[in-house]
């Protein structure tokens, strides 16, 4: 697997929970890729979007990396939260981070009688934003470990050749809410693919029976599409060993996806929660 990656438009709806936006919904954070389904979200939703480009640098091998203009985003988040201590109605603040150096920034919102709900990785959020309290009233910390199946994705060749595999053409454009969905239903299988070009798309699964649901999936939702099941001449003599890079309370799994995972400020207005 190449990389970790994270589609926000599903993150979102994670964090929403089924409830409605309220007036003048707000979000803060870096700049999504262009197959992200989070743009459709938000036009569809009317969010009011603060968008911060993330820093790219080269490792000492040369390999390109992201990161966040952290100062741009904590003066954002700043700015935001000033506005919303100003609404007559109170909402609901969510804030997708685990840095302890949001919580001065949290007191004030929750003095004006803000619900604050923090959603991050357990080992990676850091105590005092998740002990935060303010007279009796509370930080909310619901934690993302179990629900990362959701949201988030991998992507890049299989260098091994024990997954099962399936090969796809397909003369649409993927989207990574598509692939996510079919990966959704299954029992045992991370949501991982090889995007080899614009049509063709090769999917791991950990199992037979997660391959065969995906195949009947996609054949269902996709018109014109064409799978075939790679056949590897490798039996799986080994234990699988894949569980310990995708169990969400790893620290390598955590290391990794939380720098793709932006900082994300949301707002619902308490009026309009369903």
């Amino acid at each position: 697997m190449s990389q970790f990656g994270i589609d926000f438009g599903c993150l979102l709806t994670v964090l929403q929970r089924n409830r409605q936006m309220g007036s003048n919904p707000v979000i803060v954070g870096s700049r999504p890729p262009p197959n992200d389904s989070l743009w459709k979200k938000i036009e569809d939703q009317g969010y009011e979007v603060k968008i911060y480009d993330r820093e790219m640098f080269k490792d000492c091998d040369n390999k390109i990396h992201t990161k966040e203009k952290r100062v741009d985003t904590e003066i954002a988040v700043s700015m935001v939260i000033d506005t919303l201590i100003k609404i007559k109605n109170p909402g609901i603040l969510i804030l997708v981070a685990g840095d302890g150096d949001f919580e001065p920034a949290l007191k004030p919102i929750m003095e004006a009688g803000w619900i604050v709900e923090v959603r991050f990785w357990t080992n990676s959020t850091s105590r005092h934003l998740k002990e935060l309290k303010v007279g009796e009233k509370a930080v909310n910390f619901m934690p993302l470990d179990l629900e990362y199946k959701s949201f988030a994705f991998g992507s890049g060749p299989e260098p091994t050749n024990r997954k099962k595999s399936l090969e796809i053409f397909h003369k649409n454009t993927w989207e990574n809410k598509d692939l996510i969905e079919c990966y959704s239903g299954l029992q045992s299988s991370f949501c991982w693919w090889y995007m080899v070009d614009d049509e063709n798309l090769v999917m791991y699964f950990k199992t037979n029976a997660d391959l065969e649901l995906a195949k009947r999936w996609l054949e269902k939702n996709f018109k014109d599409i064409q799978v075939w099941q790679k056949i590897s001449l490798f039996v799986d003599a080994f234990r699988d060993c894949t569980n310990a890079i995708y169990c969400p309370n790893c620290t390598y799994c955590i290391s990794e996806i939380s720098e793709s995972i932006s900082i994300t400020l949301m707002s619902v207005n308490s009026q309009h929660l369903m």
